[in-house]
């Protein structure tokens, strides 16, 4: 509490951030009652204020959960952050930035704002390979292998060229289908 130069009888208090903080505002009972960093004080008057700072810079960690390595980001406090290069991770497809491990409340970049250092944690869905393959090209082609998420549903086709008919899929000595789509 500091006693006015101007008038003896007037008192105030000054909140100074620390280095690397911002002043916000004065609160009694939560409830804002300045944005001042100066609060003058009414002789005679009880107070319970509370002053409130935040920090400048907030950091950002992207935990990849067993993918690649994704740089920590700093950043100004209560802003925006543009989603990072997606992190790869062998048999998985990357499914998006999560703001707790288990991958429940995704972080929407184009709206969430960053207002302390957090942990974002990379999502991944297991793939599956279908490796597609013709017993020989002088008979057609086939198409529509890749990776694919588990569960989803891919579609591979055959195109015997002329003179020739398409007979079986098989995987491993089993055959799963006699269409060519």
């Amino acid at each position: 509490v500091h006693r006015s130069e101007r008038d003896v009888d007037h008192f105030y208090v000054q909140a100074i951030p620390q280095d690397n903080y911002l002043f916000v505002n004065w609160t009694s009972s939560e409830v804002q009652v300045s944005s001042n960093q100066r609060y003058d004080l009414e002789d005679g008057q009880s107070y319970n204020l509370v002053a409130n700072f935040v920090p400048i810079n907030v950091m950002v960690h992207f935990n990849s959960q067993g993918g690649s390595n994704v740089p920590d980001l700093t950043v100004p406090y209560n802003t925006k952050i543009t989603a990072p290069p997606a992190p790869t991770r062998s048999g998985y497809a990357f499914g998006g930035w999560y703001r707790e491990a288990a991958c429940t409340h995704a972080w929407n970049f184009a709206t969430d704002k960053v207002t302390s250092d957090i942990t974002l944690y990379a999502k991944w869905n297991a793939t599956r390979q279908i490796t597609v393959q013709t017993n020989s090209t002088s008979y057609g082609a086939v198409t529509g292998g890749g990776s694919y998420a588990n569960g989803a549903q891919a579609t591979v086709t055959a195109v015997p060229k002329s003179g020739y008919c398409f007979t079986k899929w098989v995987e491993g000595s089993t055959t799963v289908s006699t269409n060519a789509v």
